[in-house]
């Protein structure tokens, strides 16, 4: 899961931004797109031997294993046997994404929501019967910053500095 959701985060998305926004990518005024503000983000790819992609793998894992009731681990080895067994799908472009690169798009009204109640029942429906999850317990995170053995900062960090990463900006460490 983890392995797949790096993927997600720190490549696919970024591509699928590139995909839409190339980098030689004109504005109607004819500026380049990627100019000013505006830097062009790089796709990462992933490497088990760099330690904040590994990082990010080994936090987010926990994370995830803590919700299900499972033990965890902080052996790097594991994590790499884990990531290397992993098939990782092939990006590819999704068609018809719409990106909102003007902030007074998202003043338009927005188009008529559709029932709540409706969504709800059908969320419900879709939903096994509970007898069919006797012994089944998700267990919720309680969020604390203090404790550096939970690895919610190490998270946040990892993160954060991947996201960095694909658009070349200083990383900061665990403290800032």
């Amino acid at each position: 899961w983890a392995r797949l959701k790096f993927e997600e985060l720190f490549h696919n998305q970024i591509a699928q931004l590139v995909y839409n926004f190339p980098l030689d990518m004109v504005t109607s005024s004819g500026t380049p797109f990627w100019s000013g503000p505006k830097r062009p983000p790089t796709p990462l790819q992933f490497n088990a031997d760099d330690p904040l992609h590994l990082g990010f793998i080994i936090a987010a894992a926990n994370l995830r294993a803590f919700n299900y009731g499972l033990k965890g681990s902080r052996d790097p080895a594991v994590f790499k046997k884990a990531v290397e067994a992993t098939m990782v799908p092939e990006f590819v472009p999704k068609q018809g994404v719409r990106i909102q690169t003007d902030p007074k798009e998202g003043e338009k009204p927005p188009e008529a929501a559709p029932d709540e109640d409706e969504e709800c029942e059908n969320i419900l429906k879709s939903l096994p019967p509970p007898s069919s999850l006797a012994g089944y317990r998700m267990v919720p995170v309680e969020f604390e910053k203090d404790d550096d053995t939970n690895f919610h900062i190490d998270f946040i960090a990892a993160a954060s500095n991947l996201r960095a990463r694909n658009y070349k900006i200083a990383e900061a460490d665990n403290h800032r």
